[in-house]
C-alpha cells in the first residue's frame, strides 16, 4: 500500500519531460534573442514572438515547480509510513505530530 501512496515514478518522467521541454524553450528564446541582434526586423513582431516564448517558459516552470514539490510531498509520506511501520514493528511508542 505505501508503495501506492508514494510512488513517484510518474511524477518523476513528468519532471523530466518538463525539464527537457524548459530547455528546448530556453534554446528558442536565446536564439529568437541572437536573432534580433543580427537580423533588422520589427520590434514589435519580435517582442510578441519573444513575449510568448517566455509566457510558455514560465507555463512550463510552473508545472515543473508542482511536479517537483509532489515529488518531495511523497517522499516525505514515505519517510513518514516507514518510521510509523518501524515503530509498530519495534512496538515503540508512536507520537504523531
Amino acid at each position: 500500500m505505501q508503495e501506492q501512496i508514494c510512488n513517484t515514478a510518474e511524477l518523476e518522467d513528468e519532471s523530466k519531460r518538463l525539464m527537457r521541454e524548459m530547455q528546448v524553450l530556453s534554446d528558442m528564446v536565446q536564439n529568437c534573442i541572437n536573432e534580433n541582434a543580427r537580423i533588422a526586423q520589427d520590434q514589435t513582431d519580435y517582442q510578441k514572438r519573444y513575449d510568448e516564448l517566455v509566457s510558455r517558459y514560465d507555463v512550463t516552470k510552473a508545472k515543473y515547480d508542482t511536479a517537483e514539490q509532489g515529488i518531495k510531498k511523497r517522499q516525505a509520506k514515505a519517510e513518514r509510513l516507514e518510521a510509523f511501520a518501524k515503530a509498530i514493528k519495534d512496538g515503540t511508542e508512536i507520537h504523531i505530530d
